[in-house]
């Protein structure tokens, strides 16, 4: 699944722990404040750990970053203003690897293709 590289253990488990603590508010917080942010850091904080491993040089598999590509693309729908979040990301990537296929990424393709 991965290549060019081990991939670290302590990410794994920093990328389920920064994933799955927004999802334990999601119960309590959605219904009081109905802002849906709770929802928009669920859906944006995988792909933000995928952006991170992108840059460190590993390689993920098409399948998972294709998820988190639709992922993103949902939380765009749902509040397009982060749209700038993510031509952040986009941009820094491309800061990082200098390369026009860089932006041709599947899960960028996923994020065009679901918003």
């Amino acid at each position: 699944m991965l290549s060019a590289a081990r991939f670290p253990s302590w990410l794994v488990g920093l990328t389920f722990a920064l994933f799955w603590m927004p999802a334990l508010f999601l119960a309590g917080e959605a219904v009081a404040y109905a802002q849906r942010e709770d929802w928009i850091l669920l859906l944006m904080l995988p792909f933000l750990c995928l952006t991170a491993i992108r840059i460190k040089g590993f390689r993920l598999g098409t399948g998972p970053s294709i998820a988190l590509g639709i992922a993103f693309g949902l939380a765009l729908c749902i509040k397009p203003h982060y749209f700038f979040v993510w031509a952040g990301l986009e941009g820094l990537l491309l800061l990082k690897k200098p390369r026009f296929s860089a932006l041709l990424r599947p899960e960028s393709l996923a994020v065009i293709a679901t918003g």
